[in-house]
């Protein structure tokens, strides 16, 4: 049988395309030989070479699973669901964030890996990772427990990562496969919502709050808070204070952040570095020195969540008879006017 010139040069265009050389540069993830290379930001995959499994993002109760990489001359191409790990804190003090918050050892008397969801990490959460001769990665969190070195662990056919004693019978035999982080800019200091808001997505910075104008909680539910000045409106995501943001207060001080963007709403995103120790939050806000009314702050609550704002993050008012028609904002839910 003779096969065609046309067909066996599709073969061959095909066959490079789906090829791991054929994937895009930033899909490659190099073999890690020495840990002084690493720095905050970079970004990593957790591997066991021989076996070409690496680290999933499937986080069961007190483990996490694997799935199939190609691995070829010291080069990893991940999977869909290979977790990729973004290398936070300092040398010698490092944190493995994830999705959903940082890996962590959990137990001194079993074999436990699991996920702090916290916005920022407790001390249980920090590590410290040394490369071998011969390339093993030693991961070993520096927290109070005591089964606290991340491992490869082939389970009879079942394969997993946990972490493990010192005198584990699962010895050391994972690789950490990396990536120049791409660095965020940092835009230092802001002094307004607007400027939070004009800010790239992926920016971090200190967003400052000033006493006057004043900015006021307009939405509160959850971890979800949306704050406006007369600048715009700005969309808290997953930021704790003490005490917690409720309608009508008063936020004033300084906060550090990520800006990111969803559903045409500024997001303010908790980093590392968020910390709202310097962020006042104030007894709701009222037009008299006297002491508060309950009704009246009440009241006050309900105006906030009638309030209506573009796309923008501008305030157009509270009648939606008197706005043109449109997709707008109100108690922080979508609002189409016709």
């Amino acid at each position: 049988m003779t096969v065609s010139k046309r067909f066996l040069s599709a073969c061959l265009v095909l066959s490079a395309w789906f090829s791991p050389s054929a994937m895009e540069a930033q899909d490659t993830f190099q073999l890690l030989t020495d840990a002084s290379q690493l720095q905050p930001g970079d970004e990593f995959i957790i591997a066991n070479t021989d076996s070409a499994l690496s680290l999933s993002t499937q986080q069961n109760p007190n483990n996490r699973g694997t799935v199939a990489v190609s691995i070829q001359n010291n080069e990893l191409y991940p999977a869909a669901s290979t977790q990729v790990v973004k290398l936070g804190g300092t040398a010698g003090s490092w944190l493995l964030q994830v999705d959903g918050g940082y890996l962590f050892a959990a137990s001194s008397s079993s074999n436990w890996l699991r996920t702090d969801s916290a916005n920022t990490p407790s001390a249980d959460d920090y590590c410290t990772i040394a490369v071998g001769a011969d390339h093993t990665a030693y991961i070993t969190f520096t927290g109070k427990y005591t089964h606290n070195s991340l491992r490869y662990n082939p389970n009879n056919n079942k394969p997993l990562f946990s972490c493990y004693s010192s005198n584990s019978s699962v010895k050391d035999n994972q690789q950490i496969y990396w990536r120049r982080g791409i660095q965020k800019p940092d835009a230092g200091r802001v002094t307004s919502i607007a400027a939070f808001n004009a800010l790239e997505d992926g920016s971090q910075a200190q967003l400052y709050l000033p006493d006057e104008p004043q900015v006021r909680v307009v939405y509160a539910h959850g971890d979800t808070v949306v704050v406006s000045d007369n600048t715009g409106l700005l969309k808290f995501v997953g930021v704790k204070t003490n005490p917690t943001m409720r309608v009508d207060q008063h936020v004033a001080g300084y906060i550090s952040g990520e800006k990111q963007s969803a559903d045409g709403f500024s997001l303010f995103v908790p980093t590392a570095k968020t910390n709202s120790a310097f962020l006042v939050i104030a007894a709701p806000v009222t037009e008299s020195p006297t002491a508060l009314d309950p009704l009246a702050v009440a009241e006050r609550a309900v105006a906030a969540d009638s309030r209506i704002y573009n796309l923008s993050g501008q305030f157009v008012g509270t009648d939606t008879d008197k706005i043109p028609g449109g997709i707008y904002v109100r108690g922080g839910k979508k609002l189409i006017v016709k």
